[in-house]
C-alpha cells in the first residue's frame, strides 16, 4: 500500500468525533482455576500482609512473610488456619507479592464458588499492561510497535472488563493465558516498557458506535486477507474484516513453515476407534486458506470428521491453520505447509515490526488492522 493512500486511512482513524470511554481501570486477572481437592499456592511479601474478608468486612494484619493457600473441602486455610468464610482479599503491606518465580502488584482475592477455587488478581490496568507487554511484545521492538501494542492490549482488556462488569455474578474480567493475553506479572524487561505504555496513556480504540472494540491481534498473519477467514461474525465487528492483504510479516521466521508428521499421530482423534490405523487425511480450507474441515480416514475404509480446531491442540508443531496439506499414503505421512502464527485477525504483530521498520507511526500501524476506527480516551469510574 502507497504512502498517498494512507491519507484514506488515517481520514477514516479519525472520522469518527473523538468521545470519551466510561470504564473502570482496574482489572481482574484469573491466575487459577482449580477444582477445590488440589488448590495450593504460597504468596510471599517481604512486608507481610492485610487480609480483609468481604462478607464481615473485617480486616487484620499479618506479619508473616509467607501465607500458604489451600483449600479443602470448600474451605480456605491459610497458613494451616480455617477461615470462617469462602473469600478472602490478600494485599501485601509494602511492594509486591511474589507467587512463584512470578512478581505481582495489587490485590490478591482467593474464593471459593461450587466447590471450585479462583484466585484473582486485581491491580490497575496501566500496571497490568507492563506485564502483558512484557510478554505479548518485546522490550527491544521498536518503540511504534510497543505503542501500537499498548493500545491494541488496552482496548482489548478494557473490552473484556465492560462484558464482565455487566454480569453481576462475574467474579473476574480476564484470564492470564494465551487464549486472553499473556500475563505472568512483571520483571526487570517490564520496566522498558513504561515508556510506550506512558505515551499512549488510557487511549483506546472505539468503532462507529463509540464501542471499545474486541482488538484482536495475532503473532504473524502470513499475509492473508481477514475479510476471507470463514466463521467470523464480521457483522458484529466489521474493523476485523479487512479487505487487504498485509505484506509486512512476509520475511519473518514465522511468515512460511513447514511440518511432516506420521498419519498415526491422529489416532488419539478418533475417541473410541482409535485403536484403527490412519491410512489417509483430507482437509477442506476457506478463501483466506485457513483449514475449516478435517476428515481422517481409517483402516476400515470409514472417514471420520474432526473438528479443525483440534488440529493444533494435537500438533502443537501446527502454528496456523492457514496451511496446505499433502499426503503420502506410501510413507504413511502427511506435511503441512503453512504460513504465519495465530488466527490471522486484528493486528500482525510481526507486520507491526515490519512497519515501524519502514517508518510507520503507531497510529498509522493500528490504522492499518483496524480499519474504520478511532481513538478515544477513557473516562475513569469508581471501582
Amino acid at each position: 500500500m502507497s504512502k498517498l493512500s494512507w491519507l484514506g486511512l488515517v481520514f477514516l482513524f479519525f472520522f469518527y468525533p473523538l468521545q470519551s470511554v466510561k470504564c473502570h481501570v482496574d482489572v481482574r486477572v484469573l491466575l487459577l482455576d482449580d477444582f477445590t481437592g488440589t488448590f495450593s499456592v504460597v504468596l510471599e511479601s517481604d512486608g507481610g500482609f492485610r487480609l480483609f474478608d468481604p462478607e464481615l468486612d473485617s480486616s487484620k494484619t499479618v506479619p508473616e512473610k509467607s501465607l500458604k493457600l489451600q483449600v479443602q473441602k470448600g474451605r480456605i486455610f491459610v497458613n494451616g488456619r480455617r477461615l470462617r468464610n469462602r473469600d478472602i482479599q490478600i494485599e501485601p503491606v509494602a511492594g509486591d507479592t511474589r507467587l512463584g518465580e512470578n512478581c505481582y502488584q495489587g490485590i490478591f482475592r482467593l474464593v471459593v464458588r461450587k466447590e471450585r477455587a479462583y484466585l484473582i488478581n486485581r491491580l490497575d490496568v496501566e500496571a497490568y499492561l507492563k506485564s502483558v507487554l512484557r510478554w505479548e511484545s518485546w522490550p527491544g521492538w521498536p518503540v511504534e510497535v510497543n505503542r501500537a501494542l499498548a493500545v491494541a492490549c488496552r482496548t482489548y482488556v478494557i473490552n473484556k472488563v465492560l462484558k464482565a462488569r455487566r454480569r453481576t455474578e462475574s467474579l473476574w474480567d480476564i484470564g492470564s493465558t494465551q487464549a486472553h493475553q499473556v500475563y505472568k506479572g512483571i520483571d526487570a524487561q517490564s520496566e522498558r516498557l513504561v515508556q510506550p505504555i506512558a505515551d499512549t496513556a488510557g487511549v483506546v480504540l472505539v468503532d462507529s458506535q463509540n464501542k471499545v472494540i474486541e482488538a484482536l491481534y495475532c503473532a504473524c498473519c502470513g499475509g492473508c486477507t481477514p475479510a476471507w477467514i470463514s466463521g467470523v461474525h464480521f457483522n458484529k465487528a466489521r474493523y476485523l474484516k479487512r479487505q487487504y492483504a498485509c505484506k509486512f510479516c512476509l520475511k519473518t521466521i514465522d511468515a512460511l513453515w513447514q511440518v511432516t508428521k506420521s498419519l498415526a499421530i491422529f489416532k488419539p482423534l478418533l475417541g473410541r476407534k482409535k485403536h484403527l490405523t490412519v491410512t489417509d487425511l483430507r482437509v477442506g480450507r476457506d478463501k483466506a486458506g485457513f483449514i475449516r474441515r478435517l476428515q481422517i480416514k481409517t483402516a476400515d475404509g470409514v472417514w471420520h470428521t474432526i473438528k479443525a480446531a483440534s488440529l493444533i491442540k494435537q500438533i502443537p508443531d501446527i502454528r496456523s491453520l492457514n496451511c496446505a496439506v499433502t499426503v503420502s499414503t506410501a510413507r504413511g505421512v502427511v506435511t503441512f505447509k503453512g504460513r504465519g502464527r495465530g488466527h490471522g485477525l486484528g493486528l500482525c504483530q510481526w507486520g507491526a515490526f515490519g512497519m515501524a521498520v519502514e517508518g510507520y507511526s503507531w497510529e498509522e500501524i493500528l490504522a492499518f488492522y483496524y480499519p474504520k476506527t478511532a481513538l478515544a480516551p477513557v473516562e475513569v469510574l469508581p471501582s
